[in-house]
């Protein structure tokens, strides 16, 4: 998983860390006290492929989703995104109100979307901050969406999506229609599925294949067709969808680059570029 592609960009994936933040990881959401019962919550993190970051980009932009809360936590690397001269958390919850879920019961979608690659050891964390935050909000399910790596990936029209699922997801899981996984699952799907082994509040993880550590468009573009249909708002041309997810993995590489050029000044001797 760790490297280099072509282009010198570093392998998309949980990257090694030097140090541990320190424990316990206190993770906050704040922005909203409102229930939100009739919601589902779609969460893609920069993990394996950037396939999470790409679909969830992709969702925010197609339905002009506004925000609704942040995640934030002093083990975060010192990273803050600029909108207009004002100041964000990096890591975003969006909310929109469409028809969506498995049985088209809900009134509210709610995109997690993370602009910044957390270290491998803030992922279980992160996961546990999100789901207990949704089960408290009383959000009806979690979609959560993940790449996972293979040397040899197939052709477009081959590539699977298969689902994994908590005790609380397992109907869910069987109705969907979807290949069930075996085997083992890493990055922050992960995470989220370990943080709501015992929780009662459903929760779905889709899975794609991707091209090794690299960002993998076209896994995107799968995933959004395969979630399509919990979200029928969404309008699905396969040319166009595939043309806009790879401009979406475009912007991302830059983005996660350019954090992790800040980053890598910040714990160097350089003099380094404060605003970028």
């Amino acid at each position: 998983m760790n490297g280099t592609d072509d282009e010198g960009i570093p392998a998309v994936g949980p990257q090694p860390r030097s140090s541990l933040p320190p424990w316990p990881v206190k993770i906050e959401v704040r922005g909203t006290s409102e229930m939100l019962k009739d919601s589902m919550l779609i969460v893609g993190f920069p993990t394996h492929g950037l396939v999470g970051s790409i679909t969830t980009a992709f969702l925010v932009d197609a339905l002009k989703m506004a925000p609704l809360a942040e995640v934030d936590s002093e083990a975060l690397p010192p990273t803050v995104t600029m909108r207009d001269g004002l100041v964000e958390s990096p890591i975003h919850i969006y909310a929109s109100g469409v028809v969506c879920g498995p049985d088209k019961k809900c009134s509210q979608l709610l995109v997690a979307v993370s602009e910044i690659q957390p270290e491998p050891a803030l992922l279980n964390p992160l996961g546990t901050a999100i789901v207990a935050w949704a089960e408290d909000r009383g959000v009806r399910m979690i979609l959560v969406v993940e790449g996972e790596p293979t040397e040899t990936p197939s052709a477009q029209e081959q590539l699977q999506v298969v689902a994994i699922a908590n005790k609380a997801g397992a109907s869910i899981l069987k109705s969907s229609g979807f290949l069930p996984a075996s085997g083992m699952l890493t990055g922050f799907g992960a995470a989220i599925l370990r943080a709501g082994l015992h929780r009662e509040i459903p929760i779905l993880c889709l899975v794609a294949e991707t091209t090794g550590g690299h960002p993998d468009a076209r896994a995107a573009a799968k995933i959004i067709e395969s979630i399509q249909p919990m979200v029928p708002q969404i309008s699905l041309d396969p040319e166009p969808l595939r043309q806009q997810a790879q401009l979406i993995e475009a912007a991302q590489r830059k983005v996660l680059q350019g954090h992790r050029d800040s980053v890598r000044r910040l714990t160097s001797s350089e003099p380094a570029d404060m605003y970028r």
